[in-house]
């Protein structure tokens, strides 16, 4: 919005004609959305703390773990807050706001920031009077994540009017092979959200593990968005053009920006934790930006640190019920390095350092066809 109304004024004074370039304004919306979340999240973090938003790192079930984690028990959750503050104002501000692609990531975003939201509220219910559900079932929370991971592949879907690269799956490496599913595409991209999702929910478990690696995640994809919404790009890449999406490249850098200024406060020792009211919007929010670029295969690569996380509880779930035998201490990983004596610092850096590999494998693939 900002951005147009610049823009519009280049005939007045030419250096404005800057905000017509994607890069420009994706670094603005990063610098934005960076500004709003410093700034914000010292204010919510109070306002969290004062009405004893507290999270419940409580772990009956796992003492040693119990142990480990006991002075996280007087820190603020929901700090999700703080995203939902920066990301959709700065996307606003700089991005074009009549772009479906844009409109429908934002549609996606609030709507699991309040599923979040409203599953974080029932925990801290739960945690003061000790009744009723301790937050959202699995159930209840999947069904909603895979409805609206549903509706927004069928407005993909719609979007793409059955064009052949709304229908199909590319897979990284091959130029030439794709999986062509028609509309069985948006039950695909419904799973996507839904586990990207997930993943990223699990995988917030220490301070700043999950915000580190989403921010390698994002920065990422800003560059596989401006690649596929660029057809001179993607025709030398070999990679599917769609058009418009290029402009998921300002989305993206919000989400960076907004991620770098939530790890202000969120790196060890944390001030506040996101809860699902951010883990939730922010997986699902990666899911899509991948599923809309037809790159939700190569995220298998980028986001690798979520695929082992969300794997590794797979693993343990499967093997417990099959053999009843355990094949970690405890999952997700990160719990299990930390049984192995691994401090919190190490374990969190250490894997955001594989994020970053992955991340820079995942953007060299796009050469490699």
């Amino acid at each position: 919005m900002l951005a147009q109304w610049l823009y519009s004024l280049s005939s007045l004074f030419g250096p404005l004609n800057v905000f017509r370039y994607i890069t420009f304004r994706a670094a603005a919306a990063c610098a934005t959305a960076f500004f709003i979340a410093l700034v914000a999240g010292h204010w919510i973090i109070r306002w969290l703390r004062g009405r004893q938003m507290l999270e419940d790192t409580s772990k009956p079930d796992a003492a040693k773990l119990d142990e480990l984690h006991r002075g996280k028990r007087n820190t603020p959750t929901m700090g999700g807050l703080i995203l939902l503050a920066s990301v959709p104002v700065s996307a606003i501000l700089w991005a074009s706001v009549t772009n479906f692609y844009i409109l429908l990531g934002l549609g996606v975003f609030l709507a699991l920031s309040l599923l979040g939201l409203a599953d974080d509220l029932l925990k801290l219910n739960y945690k003061r009077t000790r009744k009723g559900i301790r937050g959202l079932t699995k159930r209840l929370k999947f069904i909603p994540q895979f409805v609206i991971g549903l509706l927004a592949a069928w407005a993909l879907w719609l979007h793409a009017s059955g064009a052949p690269v709304g229908g199909a799956i590319y897979l990284p490496f091959f130029k030439d092979i794709s999986l062509t599913l028609g509309a069985g595409i948006i039950v695909w991209g419904a799973f996507i959200v839904a586990a990207t999702s997930n993943a990223v929910n699990i995988t917030d478990g220490l301070d700043g593990l999950a915000t580190g690696c989403a921010a390698v995640t994002c920065l990422a994809l800003a560059g596989v968005t401006y690649v596929t919404g660029r057809p001179d790009f993607s025709a030398y890449l070999f990679t599917p053009a769609v058009p418009g999406a290029s402009e998921l490249c300002v989305l993206a850098a919000a989400l960076l920006g907004a991620l770098l200024g939530f790890l202000w406060y969120n790196c060890h020792p944390a001030e506040v934790f996101m809860g699902d009211t951010g883990s939730l919007p922010l997986g699902g929010l990666i899911g899509f930006i991948a599923l809309a670029v037809k790159h939700e295969v190569l995220l298998l690569l980028i986001g690798l640190v979520f695929v082992a996380e969300v794997t590794s509880v797979i693993l343990q779930i499967g093997s417990y019920q099959t053999t009843g035998k355990r094949i970690f201490p405890i999952a997700p990983f990160h719990h299990a390095l930390e049984y192995l004596g691994w401090n919190e610092n190490k374990i969190t850096i250490r894997l955001w350092i594989l994020a970053a590999l992955a991340a820079g494998f995942g953007l060299v693939s796009l050469k490699l066809r």
